[in-house]
């Protein structure tokens, strides 16, 4: 038995592959009979059960029987009638609900529409969710009063513009920046706030209505947006339609900011929704008074029209007293070097330390390595001493003096003169005073003058802030911007406010108001037109000097880039354009002439480190003087000189084209020029040759750093104190 099954085992082992293929193939069979030539998925079709195959014939016997019946003439006595038009009897189920008499069908019901209702009395039952009652209320809409005191003011200076799109998560304040030239136009107003609340408070809380209508969070205004518009005026002095200044680049909450006029516009929760949005306090700072760009350029920053100009004159006159403060110490300077050098020529030189004084180990040489004075013979203060430069870059350097710790060593630490007066430290005398207790001669003597903090705190004073509840201010300064300028343009505002319109949409006004019901916004009338701003050119070229035997003209090119003027003079010949790419160039510091070069080298890159932190380059490697002129050559004009008796004058105009088509002309030589010319040109000259200071780091404007809470005024220390923050 146990040798037959043991054959048996051997036997299927040697044969199982055929045996599931020969299953595998009886079950294939069966599946291809019974479930394709014999499908058990008949369908039932006009009283038929037929398979797949035979469905489509069946369907297309279907539709020739249909077609021919078609095309056969209407019997009228087989004309179909139902519920439609036959009387319906009250027991009739297809009538169910439905009251009245249906004598003539549901199409009945058209002749008398009303006759189905009944007239059986139901009590009201309660809505089902807010739970306001479907009483009408008749509020009488706030009057909005027109704004006042509408200033307008322009700056112009280098400012950190944003790299990369904003967004929520990638603010203005968090993203990447990068310093470019910037026009910027702000436009101030003033508003009575608490007349808009008293108004408020009689249309939807007032003791004149009704106890039901009054709603107290219907009763404290909500704004809702700043409507600011311009026209452009045209070369020939008209002026263009108005049209909508949209909100800065910078601002990333354009869905929130975006001003919705209409109820059926509302988002989702309506005009309650749009309240608690708008109520937001950093929102409402946002709207009425937007932040502007963060400026970089360290003699300028951001003030409302109403404080700008009176920033820009403490701020010359604080650098006219330490320049003054600046000359008595570099007199009181020369006076201790002069008794210094008396000291030395006795032999007295004395060690000189790591902090200046004399030379290395009593030895004639350089000052030590902090500065200090003169050491033995040498005239050479110490390492940030002596020298006027190394806190900016610029064409003209001051000259260097003696290094001491009153004058030219202490002053190199915190940068240039101009780095001096930016910090209205009280100049050079006053840092002999550093570190020590109490009082200065320069502070004693500022006490009682006005300064550039006091109109940072006049700006306190106007911004909205988490330290102010809103509740409490009675009259709002508001400002909107405009930074889509188009230098050489001239253009005038006006500015309109809005404020929210609590019951838009329920069409809860009265009748009086009906116009306004869907209205989400309230407007103030439009102000009155301000002042007009021009906008300079950022590009101007002067036309100097003509040689007639070589056809050449003079003409000198000036260029607004990062925040300065720069000037270049350029030798033109007909057919050849006016301006072209320079290469800025940094003139040598006098007193490294002749010294050794390694020396030199890590001299200039240690003050350049504590003159500028920050590594913000001030200037461009090149400039691009183009101007996309070309000069086409010069024309003679005869005319009389001014003065008594007349006498002929023989002057120049340049002749150039910008299209090549159309021939322009600039009057040659400074005789010639116009009063606004020779005035633009003065100015220009001016403002390209002043000092040039290094750009503030991102974030570091007074203004802002106020604004943001970290400090008020005790924490700018001084026109620019947040420069000290870098020692």
């Amino acid at each position: 038995m146990g040798n037959l099954l043991e054959k048996l085992g051997h036997v299927f082992e040697t044969h199982v592959e055929k045996i599931v293929l020969a299953v595998a193939g009886v079950l294939g069979l069966v599946l291809i009979v019974f479930r394709v030539l014999l499908s058990p998925n008949a369908v039932e079709f006009d009283n038929e059960n037929l398979s797949p195959k035979a469905i489509d014939a069946a369907l297309v016997k279907f539709a020739n029987r249909i077609e021919t019946r078609l095309a056969e003439p209407a019997d009228s006595a087989s004309a179909h009638v139902g519920p439609w038009d036959e009387p319906l009897g009250p027991d009739d189920p297809i009538r169910e609900g439905i009251n009245g008499d249906l004598q003539q069908g549901f199409l009945g019901l058209f002749a008398g529409p009303l006759q189905h209702v009944s007239s059986a009395f139901y009590p009201p039952l309660p809505r089902h969710g807010s739970g306001e009652t479907q009483e009408k209320r008749e509020y009488a809409l706030p009057a909005i009063d027109e704004v006042s005191d509408v200033l307008v003011g322009h700056i112009r200076a280098a400012a950190y513009f944003p790299v990369e799109e904003l967004s929520d998560e990638n603010t203005y304040e968090n993203g990447q920046h990068e310093p470019n030239d910037l026009d910027l136009v702000t436009v101030q107003g003033t508003f009575d706030v608490s007349l808009l609340r008293e108004r408020f408070y009689d249309s939807f809380a007032g003791e004149d209505l009704p106890e039901p209508w009054r709603d107290e969070t219907f009763a404290e205004p909500v704004f809702a947006a700043v409507h600011l518009q311009r026209q452009q005026q045209g070369e020939d002095g008209a002026w263009g339609p108005w049209t909508d200044v949209p909100r800065l680049a910078i601002e990333y909450r354009d869905e929130l900011m975006h001003v919705i006029t209409k109820a059926e516009d509302l988002p989702p929760g309506g005009i309650r929704i749009r309240a608690l949005e708008l109520k937001d306090e950093e929102i409402r700072t946002a709207l009425l008074q937007p932040p502007a760009y963060d400026i970089a350029s360290a003699h300028e920053d951001w003030f409302p029209p109403s404080l700008h100009d009176e920033f820009l004159d403490m701020r010359k006159k604080e650098i006219k007293r330490v320049k003054q403060e600046e000359r008595q110490a570099e007199k009181k300077s020369h006076t201790s070097a002069r008794s210094n050098s008396r000291e030395q020529r006795r032999g007295q030189g004395g060690m000189g330390g790591m902090m200046g004084g004399g030379g290395m180990l009593g030895m004639g040489g350089p000052g030590g390595m902090m500065g200090g004075g003169r050491g033995g013979g040498a005239d050479l203060g110490g390492m940030y001493g002596g020298a006027e430069g190394g806190g900016r870059r610029t064409r003209s350097r001051s000259r260097g003096g003696d290094a001491s710790l009153e004058s030219g060593g202490a002053r190199s630490l915190r940068g240039s003169r101009s780095r001096s007066a930016r910090n209205s430290r009280g100049g050079d005398a006053e840092l002999y005073y550093e570190g020590m207790e109490g009082e200065t001669p320069g502070r004693t003597a500022r006490r009682n003058q006005p300064t550039v903090d006091d109109v940072y705190a006049k700006l306190d004073e106007l911004m909205l802030s988490p330290f102010k509840e809103f509740s409490d201010i009675d009259e709002l300064t508001f400002w909107a911007h405009d930074d889509r300028l188009e230098p050489g343009r001239t253009y005038r505002y006006r500015v309109r406010i809005g404020v929210l319109n609590p019951v838009a949409g329920t069409g809860n006004v009265r009748d009086a108001d009906i116009a306004q019901a869907d209205d989400v916004i309230l407007w103030s009338p439009f102000s009155d037109e301000t002042s007009r701003v021009y906008v300079p050119q950022r590009l101007r070229f002067f036309a100097k000097a003509y040689k007639a035997a070589t056809e050449q003209v003079t003409v000198v090119v000036a260029k607004f880039d990062m925040g300065y003027w720069n000037m270049e003079t350029f030798s033109v010949k007909p057919g050849e354009r006016i301006g072209r790419e320079m290469e800025v160039e940094e003139e040598e510091d006098p007193l490294m002439r002749g010294m050794d070069p390694a020396m030199a080298r890590m001299m200039r890159m240690e003050a350049q480190m504590y003159a500028n932190p920050f590594g913000i380059k001030l200037e461009p490697q090149t400039i691009d003087y183009s101007t996309g002129a070309v000069l086409v050559g010069a024309a003679r004009v005869d005319g009389w000189a001014q003065g008594k008796p007349l006498r002929a004058q023989i002057s120049h105009d340049m002749l150039y084209t910008t299209d090549g088509v159309l021939i322009e002309r600039a009057p040659i030589a400074n005789a010639s020029w116009t009063h606004d010319i020779s005035a633009s040109f003065n100015r220009i000259r001016k403002l390209a040759g002043e000092d040039r200071e290094d750009f503030r780091a991102f974030g570091a404007s007074p203004a802002k750093r106020g604004r943001t809470g970290r400090g008020g005024r005790g924490d700018r220390g001084g026109l620019y104190g947040e420069m000290m923050m870098e020692y």
